[in-house]
């Protein structure tokens, strides 16, 4: 079976990384997502490096109250997640963020480490399930590897 390291393509090890760094990219809400609204967010990936994605973390807020780690919020949203540039989606419908993403003590470890390529537009879709809760913010954090380009041409 292959590793991530191993593949000469897609992987790590691959010579056209000059140099690799640990790099958080992190996607919000832009306003609160009351029950059954729906809101869309972006980021881009910088155009320096390609993005490996390793772990999703979430961290949620209701009324602005911040939490504890003791009282997690475990957020009523499902999430959708398009890379726009490639036009792949990384799901065949929308999930529970909980199913997708965990707190910074235990995140979600994805399955195969995901590449999104320099420039890339990443697109997450949110959507309230809940009828009764509105989330003043949702954050969901995108943890992985920097991997610097060689050649920027």
């Amino acid at each position: 079976m292959r590793t991530m390291n191993q593949s000469p393509e897609r992987g790590l090890d691959n010579p056209k990384y000059i140099y690799k760094d640990d790099f958080v990219y992190n996607v919000g809400l832009s306003s609160a997502l009351a029950p059954a609204a729906s809101q869309s967010a972006v980021f881009n990936i910088d155009g320096d490096s390609d993005f490996f994605l390793v772990k999703t973390t979430v961290h949620a807020m209701v009324a602005d109250d911040g939490t504890t780690y003791s009282a997690n919020i475990l957020p009523s949203v499902t999430i959708l997640i398009t890379d726009t540039t490639s036009g792949r989606t990384l799901m065949n419908e929308p999930v529970p963020l909980p199913n997708i993403a965990g707190t910074a003590q235990l995140p979600y470890i994805w399955t195969i480490v995901r590449l999104f390529k320099a420039k890339s537009t990443i697109k997450v879709d949110f959507q309230n399930i809940t009828d009764a809760v509105t989330y003043s913010d949702i954050e969901l954090s995108f943890n992985g590897i920097k991997a610097f380009l060689r050649d920027l041409q």
